[in-house]
């Protein structure tokens, strides 16, 4: 019996909007894969060069925190500038990971219910943001009618009104909110952790007993106590969890915890 030949390796470049840069390997299903990270610093001119450098020369190029389209409840709209970013390849695919992140969100509030059945259930629901995590959201809905977003404090810095961040709400803005961020700056899409947001609109978080987002988003507007609250996320950072822990966030869920170790 003749040997079986090794899986030839795998190579992907994921581009992120902030200035770092690693290469990982990992084994997945039998193969190895060569992951480099790069960096263009929020700079989509060195997004589209990076792209037609690597394009051939890789398996596939994911953006990471550059997303092709936004969501938002049931709106969506193609973000123009990621758009083009993507047309810039001629050979190698250039994904987001839209298409399989919602999915992923569902499956891991049903495992996370499966795991501590009633965590979700008749909760308040806070979505910081609400933005791209429509998996998410609508699994989070399933246990509980009370849900608000904090998109427009998060996008726009408005100050807490009756009404403000309910659903009824955002399905009336949804479509100006994406119409604005489409027109701004990439880095709006995702605030830094820090500095943390000082503002009256605290009592948002307060009034939640899931936070449930992105960790860097929920850090920056969160209260600074989050007492017996539950955080609900993709991905974490070590940072994300320290800083969690020290306000008294009680659970923290991943919904897709990374590949890579460390």
């Amino acid at each position: 019996m003749a040997p079986t030949e090794a899986a030839p390796e795998a190579r992907i470049l994921i581009i992120t909007p902030d200035d770092q840069e690693h290469t990982d390997i990992l084994r997945f299903l039998g193969r190895d894969v060569t992951i480099h990270t790069v960096g263009c610093g929020g700079d989509t001119g060195r997004a589209r060069q990076l792209i037609e450098n690597y394009d051939g020369r890789v398996d596939a190029i994911g953006l990471d925190r550059l997303p092709l389209t936004l969501r938002l409840n049931r709106a969506s709209m193609a973000h123009p500038v990621h758009q083009r970013l993507a047309a810039a390849a001629q050979s190698t695919p250039v994904v987001d990971g839209s298409g399989i992140c919602a999915g992923l969100e569902r499956w891991g509030v049903i495992l996370a219910d499966r795991a501590q059945p009633g965590i979700f259930a008749e909760k308040h629901i806070l979505m910081m943001p609400g933005l791209n995590h429509t998996g998410l959201t609508s699994s989070l809905m399933r246990h509980t009618r009370s849900v608000r977003y904090a998109d427009p404090v998060v996008f726009f810095g408005l100050p807490e009104f009756p009404g403000m961040g309910s659903r009824t709400t955002l399905e009336q803005a949804a479509a100006p909110i994406l119409e604005t961020l489409c027109a701004n700056p990439s880095e709006r899409l995702f605030p830094l952790a820090e500095p943390r947001a000082r503002h009256a609109y605290h009592g948002l978080s307060r009034w939640a007993d899931v936070l449930a987002g992105d960790a860097a988003t929920i850090r920056r507007f969160g209260a600074d106590r989050m007492d017996h609250k539950t955080v609900v996320v993709d991905y974490v950072t070590d940072q994300d969890i320290a800083d969690l822990t020290a306000r008294g966030t009680s659970i923290v869920v991943t919904m897709m915890p990374s590949l890579i170790d460390g």
